[in-house]
């Protein structure tokens, strides 16, 4: 079942972004800031369906109840600027318990919220390798939702 997220799921979101952390490529090098982390997903909660700038949805699969996957998105005015928005995802994850349709509900959540805003000019989806997620079927999915790719993301290691 897909629902909003609540403030009783942070314990949860938390412990599903730190197994997601575990499985990412900055495993164990980079450590995740306890307080940033629970920061982040209580602001995604507390601005949960909100429609401005700095609004957030945050959306998660509940099976035989437990959380089992969410989304996070905001929105953020089009290169910071702009007098449009565009809705960003932040995070898609699901464990492997997690029903096989999950990711995409998830993902038609986060379209419909995004969809429903007449200040929303564009709905943004991306992946990156952190996960080792296969982009070919990532892409088949976002393509399957009327998405088209339009850049690349560059990466250089730093310090």
């Amino acid at each position: 079942m897909i629902r909003p997220a609540t403030a009783s799921d942070l314990p949860r979101l938390y412990d599903l972004l730190l197994e997601m952390q575990r499985k990412s490529k900055y495993f164990p090098d980079i450590d995740v800031d306890e307080r940033a982390a629970r920061s982040l997903l209580m602001t995604g909660i507390q601005r949960n369906g909100s429609l401005h700038d700095g609004g957030s949805l945050m959306l998660v699969d509940e099976k035989a109840g437990q959380v089992e996957g969410f989304i996070m998105g905001m929105l953020d005015r089009i290169y910071h600027l702009g007098n449009r928005l565009c809705a960003n995802d932040i995070y898609l994850y699901c464990t492997e318990s997690a029903t096989k349709l999950a990711p995409l509900k998830l993902v038609k959540g986060y379209i419909d919220w995004a969809m429903g805003n007449p200040k929303v000019a564009k709905i943004m989806l991306s992946w990156t390798d952190a996960l080792g997620a296969d982009g070919e079927a990532i892409s088949r999915m976002y393509g399957g939702l009327g998405f088209h790719k339009v850049g690349e993301i560059w990466e250089r290691a730093g310090q």
